[in-house]
């Protein structure tokens, strides 16, 4: 087992820079394909570093546990970090970084890594942009 683990490192090592090169292009592609479908975000970390593939985007009138609900079966995302799962309170991290309780609300996160393509994150953005638009005309938010 101790030299199975060793040999996984040593692949995992091989392979840290493409996977980081990867995950950076898959995570500008996702956010250029949600700005041509006119979904209105904002970065969370800006250009902060993050781990490779990251995003954390605050997505303008949307719920963001309400969309992740809608997605759960399409696209994976997620409202906050593993340690904070079943919370109901605001992010302690959002709210170190100003958000009120109703933009932290509107965060979601996602993850683009080595087992995506190009083409399910274009994917991932048509159906998030559909669940947006959706939520719009629910709740009027974004509407003239």
């Amino acid at each position: 087992l101790i030299a199975g683990f060793g040999t996984a490192a040593m692949v995992a090592a091989e392979q840290l820079e493409g996977d980081a090169d990867h995950g950076r292009a898959l995570a500008a592609l996702l956010l250029d394909e949600l700005a041509s479908r006119q979904v209105r975000f904002s970065m969370v970390t800006a250009d902060r570093n993050v781990v490779p593939g990251g995003l954390s985007i605050r997505i303008d009138g949307v719920d963001a546990d309400h969309l992740c609900a809608a997605l759960a079966d399409k696209v994976q995302l997620s409202t906050g970090s593993a340690c904070t799962s079943g919370q109901l309170r605001t992010s302690h991290v959002l709210e170190a970084m100003g958000f009120s309780m109703k933009s932290a609300a509107e965060v979601v996160r996602a993850f683009c890594h080595r087992y995506l393509e190009a083409d399910d994150i274009r994917s991932a953005a048509a159906h998030i942009a559909a669940a947006v638009r959706q939520s719009a005309v629910a709740t009027g938010e974004g509407l003239q």
